[in-house]
This record gives structure tokens, C-alpha cells and sequence, in this order.
């Protein structure tokens, strides 16, 4: 998907327009990115292409109009012509947006972007990793280290005595380059293995779903931490692209719990009622590797 150098190909464009395969989704999120932060530094004979020139100059000037729209979003102004402006990342893990947009008046946007409709169809508005929110006053991590590594390492043909203390498995759980022994050897039996109904699967979704909904109740659910986090999202603004096209939207009106309502549980959920009368859906799932590394909550919004 991208050349020797790492540069973007004329065809990466086609992304604004299509979605990728499950499996290929992280890197053609990536290289989105990277066209709306680069796409004026984009070569001039990528727009007079006579096979791409007419979508890149579609999606060139659809951002632009986005920006400006951005602008007045974020100022309650129109934007002139004597404002430019940076598209600057700030993907990553120190932060919970994609895009600060620098005007050169000064005022700053902070911008998200999603590939799909809109947010209510969105797989996530945001994730977490189980250490960045005491959401639950009890610890999946000790939960599925006490009752399920064995029989799950087991599972993957890897012996229990490879098992490590407490302390250093907590230690290495969110490390991505698998560099701990354990971790490695269990990233490289589950690419080995990996179907949907490998025991392992099986034997962690079943930690998350008794986890869930018979070791935790609503006393020990921190909604008020949960809370404090949307209320981080409320001056996000979002960017969505589905097939070419552009929408923002601000999910401030949907971001407060309504805690009058209950907060019900349910397989791999938590489930929140807004005061909008929407559901903000906490699941619980491991990002890297199912029962490997990076146990999660992945945040949604649904209408129910």
C-alpha cells in the first residue's frame, strides 16, 4: 500500500471512496491520515492524473470546504481567505484525537477522523486501555490472570510453567512489540491458530462475559470516572468519510449520563443511558490479540 520509501501511492486515494478489509483496516486508516495531513505537499502530477487526478482533487477540495465548515464550528465565525491554516497529527497514544488544526489567527481545532456514516455507526468513539480508566472497582487483569492463563496458554499448546508472576505480567500486558518471552510465544501460537473458533478464543471471550456480568454489579461500576472522560470529548469535533463524501459532527448533546436511569450489563457490555436517551456501550475486549495484550474498553454510541 505504500512504496519503497514509504511514500503514498496514487492509487491510495481509492480509500476515501471504499473500505478495506477487516484485517487491513489499521494501515488504510494510516494512510488516510496521512494523505488529509500531507494533501497539500501532495505532488501536482497526482491531481492531473488522468486515472486518479479527478479523485484527488475531489478529496482535496472536500477537506478544504471541511476546514472552513471546521472553522466556524469552532469560532462561530466565517472563515476568510487571509486565514490559513496547518493540519498538524497528534495520533498516538498521549492523545485522544487524530488532528489539531492550527488557523493562523489563532484559534485551534481539535479534529477526529472516522471512516463511516457517522458516529452512531461507528465501531468506537473511543478506546481505553483497561489501565487509563478505574471504570470497575475490580481487576479483569487478576480476574483472567487467576482463573484463565493456564487453561488458555494450555489451549495454545504453550506450558504453564512459562507462567510469570503477577507483578511482571501486569507489567508487560500492554506491550505491543510483544517483547517479554511470554507474550511472544503467545502472539506467535495465535497467529498459528487463529480462527474464530479456537479454544482460545472460547476461553477468553468467556473470562470477559462471567467477568462482566458475575463478578462485577452496579455498585462497583465508577460512573462518575467514566464521566470524566466524555466529558473530555465534548469539544472534539469529528470528521467523517464515507465513499468520497464529508460529514463533522459534535457529540457534545449525547456525552452526559443520565444516572436517574440503570446501568445494565449484558455479554462483553456495560451499558449507559445518556440524558439524550442514548446508550454509551463500554466493551471489554483485548486490542492486540484476543487474551495476548491490550485488554480494553472499547466506547460507542448507539441510538439503543
Amino acid at each position: 500500500m505504500y512504496d519503497d520509501q514509504n511514500n503514498i501511492l496514487m492509487d491510495n486515494i481509492k480509500w476515501f471512496y471504499k473500505s478495506s478489509k477487516k484485517c487491513d483496516n489499521d494501515i488504510v486508516n494510516k494512510i488516510r491520515e496521512k494523505i488529509i495531513e500531507t494533501i497539500h505537499n501532495i505532488p501536482e502530477e497526482y491531481f492531473t492524473d488522468e486515472s486518479w487526478g479527478g479523485k484527488w482533487t475531489d478529496i482535496k477540495n472536500k477537506l478544504s470546504s471541511s476546514i472552513k465548515l471546521l472553522y466556524f464550528k469552532q469560532s462561530g465565525e466565517e472563515m476568510n481567505d487571509q486565514i490559513t491554516y496547518n493540519i498538524i497529527s497528534k495520533g498516538g497514544r498521549g492523545n485522544n484525537y487524530d488532528f489539531e488544526i492550527k488557523y493562523s489567527d489563532e484559534v485551534i481545532a481539535k479534529l477526529e477522523f472516522k471512516y463511516g456514516k457517522d458516529l452512531f455507526k461507528y465501531t468506537q468513539f473511543l478506546s481505553l486501555y483497561w489501565n487509563n480508566i478505574d471504570l470497575v472497582d475490580k481487576n479483569y487483569i487478576k480476574y483472567w490472570y487467576d482463573n484463565y492463563l493456564k487453561p488458555y496458554l494450555n489451549s495454545l499448546d504453550i506450558e504453564s510453567n512459562n507462567i510469570i508472576d503477577f507483578e511482571e505480567y501486569n507489567n508487560n500486558i500492554y506491550d505491543t512489540n510483544y517483547t517479554h518471552e511470554l507474550f511472544n510465544k503467545i502472539k506467535s501460537e495465535i497467529k498459528n491458530t487463529n480462527t474464530s473458533t479456537s479454544e482460545y478464543n472460547k476461553i477468553h471471550k468467556k473470562s470477559i462475559k462471567e467477568f462482566i456480568n458475575n463478578i462485577i454489579n452496579k455498585e462497583l461500576i465508577n460512573t462518575s470516572n467514566l464521566q470524566n472522560r466524555l466529558n473530555g470529548q465534548k469539544n472534539k469535533i469529528f470528521l467523517f468519510c464515507h465513499q468520497g463524501n464529508f460529514t463533522l459532527e459534535k457529540i457534545k448533546e449525547h456525552m452526559d449520563i443520565d444516572i436517574n436511569k440503570d446501568i445494565k450489563t449484558t455479554h462483553n457490555n456495560i451499558i449507559f443511558t445518556t440524558t439524550s436517551n442514548k446508550k454509551i456501550k463500554c466493551l471489554l475486549r483485548w486490542k492486540n490479540g484476543n487474551g495476548c495484550v491490550g485488554p480494553a474498553w472499547q466506547i460507542s454510541l448507539r441510538h439503543r
